[in-house]
């Protein structure tokens, strides 16, 4: 009699093709149902050691919303109106060639912040800093992460200080708010339109 020998990726491939793993060890298919994206965050969890939870995943979607999906750059109405903020403040300004980002991208991104750290605090330190890959503005095509003077666009574009509002270009500034799992993000515009 011959004696097969299976790996565990093995293992794991056939429990979930026959729906034999628990919520608690597939919570990442209960919020993404991508198969890229899956193997994405499978291996964050790998990386880091660590493995997302129902409140990673509910605390994005409150902050974040929905999983995005990709574009293949910043739109051209973004930057036309990245442009005129720029040119109509006179404000010294820059979008940072970050602004786009792919899933990809952005999981190289979010193991960068998470390493490094205790085990335990890996995931909810990156998600401080960066969104789980899949739900960042980023892969829109909408967000831009500019440099130069963020003090002098605030004062300027956003005088009554009301960050979740469009100013008249249409951008907000979403992570200006605090209290939220995200740090303050004054370099973040998402483009709303007008």
């Amino acid at each position: 009699m011959k004696r097969f020998v299976i790996t565990e990726s093995e293992k794991n491939n056939i429990r979930e093709m026959y729906g034999l793993i628990n919520e608690q060890e597939d919570i990442i298919s209960q919020y993404v149902t991508d198969y890229r994206l899956e193997k994405i965050l499978k291996e964050i969890e790998n990386v880091l050691g660590e493995k997302f939870t129902k409140e990673h995943f509910e605390n994005e979607i409150k902050l974040s919303g929905k999983i995005k999906t990709e574009s293949s750059g910043l739109l051209p109405e973004v930057v036309t109106a990245f442009d005129k903020i720029k040119n109509e403040s006179g404000c010294n300004i820059f979008i940072k060639p970050v602004s786009h980002r792919t899933y990809e991208t952005q999981k190289k991104m979010f193991i960068n912040e998470g390493k490094g750290r205790p085990i335990g605090d890996r995931i909810n330190f990156a998600m401080r800093r960066v969104a789980i890959p899949g739900y960042s503005q980023h892969h829109t095509g909408l967000a831009i992460d500019y440099g130069g003077n963020a003090n002098c666009l605030i004062k300027k574009t956003w005088p009554n200080k009301d960050f979740d509002q469009p100013n008249k270009w249409g951008f907000k500034l979403p992570y200006m708010s605090g209290g939220n799992i995200r740090m303050k993000e004054p370099w973040h515009l998402y483009y709303v339109g007008n």
